[in-house]
Formats: C-alpha cells, sequence, structure tokens
C-alpha cells in the first residue's frame, strides 16, 4: 500500500522584510535581483540593413522583435535573473536581414550599476559596434544602459523575463504579469404590466412578452385575460454588465392557432409558432439607473411594427399599440456570480452604496514546489505555472515560469477589504498557450487555496506552505505545495470592531430580498458575462480559469461530501452531546464530589436566583477567554481532513466527476444505485424513528389513546395542585433533588412518565408498507 500524501500545512520563513509598514511593495516577498539590458535606439544609417538585435549572457539568448520601417522602435528591455547567470559578460550583436552580423560590442556584468527600488532611471549610453576582433567598424551605434536591480522596478512588468527564455516572441505577451478588472454588474429588471391596442392575427386572444439580451431570452406567462388590452404584471430579471453596447429587444408575440399555422416560418421542434405584434429596441447603455431607492416609476412605451420579408423597409412605422412596463438596472442589490459562501465582494451595484475601506488585505506569491508535471515538451515533463488571484473587482495574474516544477515568482498584491467575511481565491495553473501542437489540450488547472480575511488576525504575518489537490477519477492528488504571505492590516480597530454590528448586503437585500431560486438561476448569467468579458481581454483568460476562480460548476452528488457534512453536523452537535454526558454523569453521580458541589449550587441558584442570568454570560466570557490560547495558528484554507479525501474509495471519487446523465457502464450505475438505495434506507429509517417520536408527543392530548391522554390530564392536574400549595422555589429544588437523587435511591427500570410515553402510538401503523 503506497504512503499516504501529506497535505498538512507547512510553517515557512521566506527572507521578507517583517517590519515594513502595510502597504510596501515587497514587505512580503523575497527580493529577485535581475541583471536589466534596455536597447533604446540604433543610429538612422543602420535602421535599413537591421534586421533584429540578440543579447547574449552565457546559454542565455534573447532577441528583440523585428524591426518595423513603417514605425518607430521604441526599445525593449530584458531582465535576466542574476542567480541564473554563469558569465561575466553580456554580448550585443545586431544582425541584419541575413541573419548575419553587423557589429558587436560586449560589457562586463561587474561594472553594471545597482539600482534601488525609487531611484532615478539610468541615463542610456551610445555604443560602437565593433567587429569580432573587437576594433569599432563605423557600422553604427547603438543607445543602451544596464543596471542590477529587482523585481520592483518599473521596467518589469514588461520586460523580456530569462524565466521564459524558452518561449518564443510571438507567446512572450501571454507570459507577463497582468491586473484584469471585471464589469460592474447590474440586474436588468424588467417588469410588463400590460398592453393596449394591439392588433392581433388570430381569433384566439393569448398574448405574451418576449425579453431578449444577449443571448439570454426569457417570456411571461400567456395572458390570463383573453382581451385585446391583455394583462401580465411579470417581473424578467436579468444580469447585465458595465460597459456594454448590447440592446434589450422587446417583443409582444401571439401564438398561432393551427389553422394558421400553416403560414408560420418552419421552427425548431417543441417551438410554438407564433407572430410578432411589435417590438422595442432599447440600448442598455440608455435605461435608467436606480443607485438609491425608491426603485424606477412605470411608463408606457410604443411599439413598433415588426416588418416581414418581402416589405419595404420604409413601410416600419410606429402604431398605436404600446405596453406599460418598468425597465431599469437595479444597483441596490449585489449581483452574485460566485457561490454565496465563497463570494469576494458583497458590495452592490450602486457606487452609492460601496461602504468604506476597513483594511487592507496583502499577499505575497513566493513560490511553489514539488508541482506536478502538465505536460510533455521535447519529451521532458514539464509545467509552466502561473497563479490567478481573485479579490474584489481585480483579479491579478502573475507571470508565467516556464519549464520548471519548482517556480519563484515573489510578486505581491494588495487589495482594499470593504467586508472581511469574503474569501480571497488563489489559483495555479498550466499556461496552455505555451502548448505546442498536438499536444493534449488539458484544462491546465493544478489547484487552488482560498483564504478569509475575517480568520486573520490583523497585522500579523502569516506565511505558510499552502498543499495544492485535486480530486480526479482516481482519488485525490498532491499536485504541489504553494507558498504564501498573507496580511491583513487594519488601522482604525474601532471601525473593524464596529464593522460586525453592521449588515453585510444593503437594505433593500433585506427589506425585498430575493430568492435563492433567483440567485442561482441568475448566476449562470453573471458567470457567461464574466467569461465572455475575460475572453476579450489581451491577453485573455480562458474560460476554464474564470469559471475555476468562479467555482461556477454546481457540485452534484457525492457521497463524500455527504459523510463529510454529517461529520460536520456531528461536530456542530457536540457542545449539546457533551452537555447532556455532563447532566448525565453528574446524575449518576459517577463522580460523587462533583455531584454534591452540583447539588448544592443548584439549591443556592433555586433560593438566591438573582445571579442565574449572570452565570451562564460569565461562563461563556470565561470560556472564551479560556479558549484564546487553544486558537488556530494557522490560516484557513482547504482541509484535507475536513473533506474526507482519504475516507473514500476510488469509485467514489469517480461517481462525484461523473457527468449528468451519467456516463458510466450500466453495471456500475446499477452498483451506485443499489448502494445509494441503502444509504436513503438508513436515512429513511432515523426519519421514520423522528417522526414516531414527535407524533408520540402531538398525541399527548389527542385521545388518540384514551387511557394514555387520562394519564396525561390526570398529571397536569395534579401538578397544578402541587404548584398551588408548595412555593415555587421548594418545589423546582425537590424536583432537582429527585432527579439528582443517588444511586441507592434509583431504580433501574423506565420511570412512569417514560412508560407512558413509549405506549401512545404514532402514525406508523397507518402506513402502507409492501
Amino acid at each position: 500500500m503506497p504512503p499516504k500524501e501529506d497535505f498538512s500545512f507547512k510553517k515557512i520563513r521566506p527572507n521578507i522584510n517583517r517590519e515594513a509598514a502595510p502597504g510596501h511593495k515587497l514587505a512580503l516577498v523575497e527580493h529577485m535581483q535581475y541583471l536589466y539590458i534596455k536597447l533604446w535606439s540604433v543610429s538612422y544609417n543602420l535602421l535599413a540593413d537591421v534586421s533584429y538585435i540578440q543579447v547574449k549572457i552565457g546559454n542565455y539568448q534573447a532577441r528583440t522583435g523585428p524591426f518595423d520601417m513603417s514605425a518607430v522602435w521604441k526599445g525593449q528591455v530584458f531582465a535576466f535573473n542574476k542567480e541564473h547567470l554563469h558569465s561575466k559578460t553580456v554580448e550585443i550583436v545586431v544582425k541584419d536581414m541575413m541573419d548575419l552580423s553587423i557589429g558587436q560590442f560586449s560589457i562586463a556584468i561587474g561594472d553594471v550599476p545597482t539600482l534601488n527600488t525609487g531611484d532615478p532611471k539610468l541615463v542610456p549610453t551610445r555604443y560602437s559596434l565593433e567587429d569580432e576582433n573587437g576594433v569599432v567598424n563605423g557600422k553604427g551605434e547603438v543607445m543602451f544602459s544596464a543596471w542590477m536591480g529587482n523585481q520592483g522596478d518599473e521596467a518589469f512588468p514588461e520586460a523580456w523575463n530569462s524565466d521564459a527564455a524558452s518561449v518564443s516572441v510571438d507567446h512572450m505577451h501571454y507570459t507577463r504579469a497582468h491586473m484584469y478588472t471585471k464589469p460592474r454588474l447590474w440586474y436588468l429588471r424588467v417588469k410588463v404590466m400590460e398592453a393596449q391596442d394591439l392588433v392581433p392575427v388570430d381569433k384566439k386572444l393569448e398574448f405574451f412578452v418576449t425579453a431578449t439580451l444577449g443571448g439570454v431570452k426569457l417570456r411571461t406567462q400567456v395572458s390570463a385575460s383573453k382581451m385585446r388590452n391583455p394583462k401580465w404584471s411579470e417581473e424578467l430579471i436579468f444580469v447585465a454588465a458595465e460597459p456594454s453596447q448590447e440592446k434589450l429587444i422587446l417583443t409582444v408575440e401571439q401564438p398561432l392557432t393551427v389553422e394558421e399555422k400553416d403560414t408560420a416560418v418552419a421552427l425548431p421542434k417543441n417551438q410554438e409558432p407564433t407572430v410578432v405584434l411589435g417590438f422595442l429596441e432599447m440600448p442598455l447603455k440608455k435605461i435608467d439607473k436606480v443607485l438609491l431607492p425608491p426603485p424606477a416609476s412605470e411608463k408606457w412605451v410604443n411599439l413598433e411594427r415588426h416588418v416581414k420579408a418581402g416589405e419595404e423597409k420604409n413601410m416600419q412605422t410606429k402604431f398605436a399599440s404600446k405596453v406599460r412596463m418598468i425597465v431599469y438596472l437595479d444597483g441596490l442589490y449585489h449581483v452574485f456570480d460566485e457561490p454565496a459562501h465563497l463570494s469576494s465582494d458583497l458590495t452592490s451595484s450602486s457606487p452609492k452604496l460601496k461602504p468604506g475601506a476597513i483594511g487592507v488585505l496583502e499577499v505575497g506569491i513566493l513560490k511553489a514546489e514539488g508541482l506536478a508535471p502538465m505536460k510533455k515538451r521535447n519529451g521532458i515533463e514539464i509545467t509552466d505555472a502561473f497563479c490567478v488571484a481573485k479579490y474584489g473587482g481585480r483579479w491579478h495574474k502573475t507571470r508565467t515560469i516556464a519549464d520548471n516544477l519548482a517556480p519563484k515568482w515573489n510578486e505581491q498584491y494588495q487589495w482594499e477589504v470593504c467586508e472581511v467575511s469574503t474569501v480571497l481565491t488563489i489559483g495555479v495553473f498550466d499556461n496552455r498557450e505555451l502548448a505546442a501542437e498536438g499536444e493534449p489540450d488539458n484544462d491546465g488547472v493544478i489547484g487552488k487555496v482560498r483564504i478569509s480575511p475575517s480568520m486573520l488576525e490583523t497585522d500579523r504575518i502569516y506565511a505558510y506552505a499552502h498543499p495544492l489537490v485535486r480530486v480526479g477519477r482516481k482519488g485525490v492528488k498532491k499536485m504541489g505545495e504553494l507558498h504564501l504571505v498573507i496580511r491583513f492590516s487594519c488601522p482604525d480597530m474601532y471601525k473593524l470592531l464596529m464593522h460586525y454590528t453592521g449588515n453585510l448586503l444593503s437594505k433593500p437585500s433585506y427589506a425585498s430580498p430575493m430568492s435563492v431560486y433567483q440567485i442561482n438561476s441568475l448566476r449562470p448569467q453573471a458567470v457567461w458575462l464574466l467569461c465572455s468579458w475575460f475572453a476579450r481581454s489581451d491577453p485573455p483568460l480562458s474560460d476554464v480559469i474564470v469559471r475555476q476562480m468562479l467555482d461556477a460548476k454546481t457540485p452534484g452528488w457525492s457521497v463524500r461530501r455527504a459523510k463529510a457534512n454529517f461529520a460536520r453536523v456531528c461536530e456542530g452537535l457536540s457542545w449539546f452531546i457533551a452537555l447532556w454526558t455532563w447532566l448525565d454523569d453528574i446524575r449518576q453521580w459517577n463522580n460523587p464530589g462533583k455531584s454534591i458541589v452540583t447539588l448544592v449550587l443548584f439549591g443556592m441558584l433555586t433560593f438566591w436566583p438573582l445571579p442565574i442570568l449572570v452565570y451562564p454570560f460569565l461562563f461563556l466570557g470565561v470560556k472564551g477567554l479560556w479558549n484564546y490560547r487553544k486558537r488556530s495558528e494557522n490560516p484557513p484554507s482547504l482541509d484535507a481532513k475536513l473533506s474526507l479525501i482519504e475516507e473514500v474509495t476510488a469509485d467514489d471519487f469517480d461517481e462525484e466527476l461523473d457527468t449528468f446523465p451519467s456516463s458510466a457502464p450500466y453495471e456500475v450505475i446499477r452498483a451506485r444505485y443499489d448502494r445509494l438505495r441503502s444509504i436513503g434506507q438508513m436515512i429513511s429509517a432515523s426519519l421514520g424513528d423522528l417522526a414516531n417520536q414527535l407524533e408520540r408527543f402531538h398525541s399527548l392530548l389527542s385521545w388518540r389513546d384514551p387511557r394514555a391522554t387520562l394519564w396525561v390530564v390526570l398529571f397536569c392536574f395534579l401538578a397544578v395542585i402541587l404548584c398551588y400549595l408548595i412555593p415555587s422555589r421548594l418545589f423546582f429544588f425537590l424536583a432537582g433533588c429527585f432527579l439528582m437523587r443517588g444511586p441507592r435511591f434509583r431504580i433501574t427500570l423506565p420511570p412512569v412518565p417514560q412508560s407512558i410515553f413509549r405506549r401512545l402510538a404514532g402514525k406508523e401503523i397507518s402506513m402502507i408498507y409492501n
């Protein structure tokens, strides 16, 4: 049996400046030294002959892009990692159209000055070209500068990087670090009230309204009122992105009867033929926005006549048909593009409802270790890894480290935090843009890490190696480790504490909440809009990356997750179970000293009840302070033990990743169905027992069992007499003493109330069984 993989957190000690103030550019990452080479320009007499310029340092060879004679060459920057340099000189070679050397020159790396972050730019110097013997050949000059710096240099983001030396010039753009901003998402509400003066083409007066935005089409029910002025009073909700050039198209349509269907155009199967009575186009940018309550008011809008094929275009004129409706972009709600419990942003669409920042979340992405190979190149298993960090409206993509299973990024990002109950997601991916032709185009997903600022101590630096885990059909696999440094800083602790007393969402979200079904049904629209938005970026983010970062896939049935959720419920109820165990231990006198003390305290609280409300809160407060010593030191992230990834079979993982409907063989599906039936049988039996106990409780006074109910009624009247004759404090004290009486005064048989309750009949005897 192979050894189990280690999915635990590991504390790391990176070489970072822990004393740096929050907001420092490179406070949470290790400084990496780079040799920067910047080619500014070439002399004018060389432009007609130069094809490109080559930079050579030992085994590294980099080149500029081809010179464009129709445009001014803007120069290019090269960054060489100092750790990988094994040469003492830099050689610059100018090549002509025939790939022959026009001239060259070299400089010693030891003579290159070092620039720190914030230093002014280095002035370039003209270097004359030399021949192979080091003699100036008089063929021209190159404007050139070189310096030592770190990854915080302003030239670093756009520089050619030696970490991606194997990448061609055409694909270098896909390896650089980029920041993406997502569009502002709105709920587009279209509430159709009624229409007037329609011109029907069919005797059956049935009408409905269809609204289309982009690739999403919604329609109302057929009007209940069978008249020319139909009424609907229905609301259709879309998700819209801003900025956008989309149009909202509204059509009023009438279904055709059997006699009229022959004249209708051919339609797809199961689609009813209709005729358009009028339509309306509204550009999204012209629709009113509701930034603050109250919502928009309704208005009458004229419809345009639908022009059939063959009619003159100038015959398209407005006519008397109109519709009463309310159309507006609702900015009072937050548009969920992620699962609610994993959301990185809970602010409303309206900028006027955005709360102020309460802190800053800083993340240093140091490196990854032990990454699993994702593809082969020249027969060698490699990975071209990069990270994507998502929080709020900003997504950051690190540069790609090519051909490396232990890449080092050392890039730092920060976000303003407006709500601490949000989640930062960092995904590690393989760059599929660098895949060669014929290689399998897999999804490129390596793993993810999630961290919530609410579980981080303020101004504390967390430096840990997080396991990257992926669930496959054959089981769970550790894909590597991601080293992160995280800090959540807050300048105003009072503001942070008062933040917890506010609402998570805007006030309209509670005054007129959207249903869970509405939120979940609109979320795929939001995900699709974001996929389309990022696909239009340069370089684009693929749909696979966007959907992975948004957790867009709806989880299906999983035995593993069902067991894990059941274990979570049991752990949540462990406090009540422990309390019941403690009370039973007191009642059984397993520890006589503890039982005597409890009995004395119970008597004191019975006859002196003044502190009875003080002690519980005092106990909870002291318990909370005591638990501070046991608080978790690790940042919260993906938990392999909580997910039970090591306690299930390979078939469980295969079932979890199966398609819907299933694509597994018949015998496998049958075995899974039988297993699911056994699980359902146990759940059904447990629910039946619970229902039976609840029905017994309800039948106490229902006279379904006349003698049992008579006993209950007699007991109630006897209790009334006892409560009237005996003082309440003495009554409660005697009842407590009776329950906590010693074993010598207790019999092992069930008490009388329990015997009566067990004799009560539920509705189980009325159930029909096979």
